[in-house]
């Protein structure tokens, strides 16, 4: 058992030392006993059809972990995340409009999972680390409003109706090699990628009438197809 001051990953790979410490708890276990299962569900239901359930399943062998979840929800969560296995894993959306086709924010309907993979090797000297996650994000905001003006021998009402239909598919995954070519030199990869694709359908509608007769109306449609790919990679030389 050992309790000791972990520097930071940034630190450890560089040597040199940025002050950030964790406290960190060592327990060095035989390796036949660094094997197993544990897992965890929940789930809950109310109201308006309202819902909200997760789950995880995680694996260790040795030094090699495997973590997987999946999360359902329209109660407003929009992310979720778990520190099992080594380093956190954690899936989140983040719901933008770019283009602005919608009637309002709503309650998001989220589906999402998540997984991530860690192992070690050459007495820990080489490691890997990759996190993966899809969600389905969608919502149906509906917005009303009237305007109602009384004179004494008028009377002028303007109604206004919105709704529009929001759905985001995200794909993001994050990887990072740590390998030591010697003993006195170690490489570091690491890439992200991240894609989402936006589809808002938007329809409004509007009306006035002037002592019961209509005066005029409004009518609107707008659909906006957002599509965007980012990717980077790194590699560093520590010697």
């Amino acid at each position: 058992v050992q309790l000791i001051d972990r520097k930071s990953n940034q630190s450890q790979f560089t040597g040199i030392d940025d002050g950030t410490r964790t406290k960190t708890l060592n327990l060095i276990l035989k390796t036949e006993s660094k094997n197993g299962y544990f897992g965890k569900l929940n789930a809950g239901a109310g109201n308006h059809d309202m819902f909200n359930s997760g789950g995880l399943l995680a694996s260790f062998r040795s030094r090699e972990q495997l973590t997987a979840l999946g999360f359902a929800s329209n109660t407003g969560s929009t992310n979720f995340s778990s520190d099992a296995g080594q380093g956190e894993i954690f899936a989140k959306v983040n719901g933008d409009d770019p283009l602005g086709a919608s009637a309002g924010l709503g309650i998001p309907r989220l589906y999402a999972t998540a997984a991530h993979y860690a192992n070690t090797w050459n007495k820990e000297a080489n490691h890997i680390v990759g996190n993966y996650q899809y969600s389905n994000l969608m919502t149906k905001p509906v917005t009303t409003s009237s305007i109602i003006q009384i004179l004494p021998d008028s009377i002028y009402i303007q109604n206004k109706y919105a709704q529009s239909t929001n759905r985001q598919d995200q794909h993001s995954g994050y990887a990072t090699f740590d390998w030591v070519s010697g003993k006195l030199s170690g490489f570091r990869y690491s890439m992200t990628l991240d894609r989402q694709a936006a589809n808002n359908q938007f329809a409004d509608s509007g009306s006035g009438t002037f002592n019961g007769v209509t005066v005029n109306r409004t009518e609107r449609h707008i659909r906006s197809v957002n599509n965007q790919l980012n990717f980077t990679g790194d590699i560093s030389w520590n010697v």
